[in-house]
């Protein structure tokens, strides 16, 4: 087990052998399936209906290289309560948890070097205070070319326990943009 530092201490590296969670195992079983005889699947051979099982804890992510940088397409529903909002179409630095947003574009980074998923674990702080325990993966994806273009993310934030979800995050970025009123022109 590797471990690289975040706010709430490490994030746990994980070889597949190690993973516990039976939805990042499932995904991981689907990944391949769709992948065939390639390194990775594109994203068009995935078929929503047919990951109804793990949807909720799937993140979509568009990937930007020069410089690198990750912009959220999809949050799901059970990712969106581990967070304490929803971070759909914001970049990596714009979310909450932008303090580790080194630590986590290094292991999109090494997705990319190696065209192959990452596997881990991560602590997140739960509305009790107490720091609990969530696996995740990261699986990438083409985007109708040859390079990675995009990344299916899962967390299985169901393995915290009773303590699920986390206390909210403040996410200024959201936070900065107002909302008009009713009848206000939306500029």
């Amino acid at each position: 087990m590797t471990e690289v530092s975040s706010q709430t201490g490490t994030v746990e590296r994980l070889t597949v052998d190690e993973v516990a969670s039976p939805r990042v195992k499932w995904l991981l079983a689907h990944w391949r399936e769709k992948s065939l005889d390639r390194p990775y699947p594109d994203r068009r051979d995935l078929d929503p209906i047919e990951m109804k099982p793990v949807l909720p804890y799937l993140i979509l992510s568009e990937i930007r290289q020069d410089p690198l940088d990750v912009r959220f397409r999809l949050v799901g529903t059970a990712c969106v309560a581990g967070a304490g909002y929803d971070y759909t179409d914001l970049s990596i630095r714009e979310t909450g948890f932008a303090a580790e947003a080194d630590m986590w574009l290094d292991l999109y980074a090494e997705m990319i070097e190696t065209a192959a998923p990452i596997f881990g674990a991560d602590y997140v702080i739960t509305a009790r205070g107490k720091p609990a325990r969530y696996e995740f993966a990261m699986f990438p994806l083409s985007a109708g070319g040859p390079d990675i273009a995009q990344c299916l993310s899962i967390e299985d934030f169901d393995s915290v326990g009773e303590d699920r979800f986390p206390e909210p995050r403040r996410n200024y970025a959201v936070e900065r943009r107002e909302i008009p009123s009713a009848g206000e022109p939306v500029l």
